[in-house]
């Protein structure tokens, strides 16, 4: 239901904030170099946080006319996949060129290094799954309603097979070829799959690299 969606919302958002905090992290020695300019840390942090709820809310609140949904999912999906996949892998990729080979600590050193690359594999993950969903799979405004007759060819197929009695299409809905977006599912889901290892393995890639300092300070 909406309720539902809204809550979908507010946890991208969150996951947002979540993923330009580990991002903010690794760049934070370059462009925050003084204890001073750390006051613009949380707004930098908070600004894509807060533009992807306010374009997701408006994909799960706002009703539009068939005749521009298409083009209007088209744009919000397009700033969505810069915010949450291109700008923080941009980042970690900013991070290795010019910061990375910077650093002299050893614990710095490779913590970040664990946690750039974990990061940037779950946003090439991340923006795989955004890309094909999005992009191939959900090609209207609102694909997750089921009484929408735009929605994504996949789920049109699964629909219809799965309640036998439609006999017919709606007049409104068009036929394309299901077999060619059906073959993209495994791959969906295993970037899916891969994205929600790689993002929930870098607290753990940071515990170990504590436990291993710790452990050689001890010897």
């Amino acid at each position: 239901g909406e309720t539902t969606r809204i809550l979908t919302d507010l946890s991208r958002s969150l996951y947002t904030l979540f993923l330009y905090s580990i991002v903010g992290v690794l760049i934070k020695l370059k462009l925050f170099p003084k204890r001073s300019s750390d006051v613009y840390i949380y707004p930098v942090l908070l600004s894509p946080a807060l533009a992807v709820l306010a374009v997701s809310l408006c994909r799960t609140l706002v009703v539009l006319d068939t005749t521009i949904s298409v083009t209007v999912h088209l744009v919000t999906s397009s700033i969505l996949l810069i915010l949450l996949n291109f700008v923080p892998f941009l980042s970690c990729v900013f991070f290795f060129c010019r910061i990375g080979s910077r650093i002299t600590e050893k614990f710095m050193l490779s913590s970040s290094n664990c946690i750039a690359v974990l990061t940037a594999l779950h946003l090439l993950c991340s923006g795989a799954y955004n890309v094909m969903y999005n992009f191939v799979l959900c090609q209207s405004w609102d694909c997750h309603t089921v009484d929408n007759t735009e929605i994504s060819p996949l789920r049109q197929y699964l629909n219809y097979t799965a309640r036998p009695y439609f006999t017919t299409t709606p007049a409104t809905t068009t036929s394309p070829d299901f077999a060619a977006y059906l073959y993209l599912a495994p791959y969906i889901v295993t970037a899916e799959v891969l994205a929600q290892i790689f993002i929930s393995a870098v607290p753990v890639s940071y515990l170990v690299c504590v436990f291993r300092i710790l452990k050689e300070l001890e010897e």
